[in-house]
């Protein structure tokens, strides 16, 4: 940090020997990165969303639907008065 508050500047080996991880970590941390700014939203927060969605999709194929009128499927798919 003292090189940093001096004035020098900051090089990959500087910030890879601070955080202790090696160039190929950096490389990979900045192409996360780019992606999340292209995304608009962080990565982990992308793959949370896509599981849920993958979720949602598997649970409504196997949900029960009744088609009378006027009545619509309670917890356990068993159709009920509105």
């Amino acid at each position: 940090m003292s090189q940093v508050l001096a004035g020098k500047p900051v090089t990959t080996e500087l910030i890879c020997s601070y955080a202790h991880i090696t160039p190929e970590e950096l490389a990979k941390a900045k192409e996360t990165v780019a992606a999340e700014d292209q995304l608009g939203m962080p990565y982990f927060l992308k793959k949370q969303m896509d599981k849920e969605a993958a979720q949602a999709k598997d649970s409504s194929a196997h949900a029960k639907t009744d088609t009378v009128k006027g009545k619509k499927p309670d917890a356990v798919g068993k159709a009920t008065k509105n």
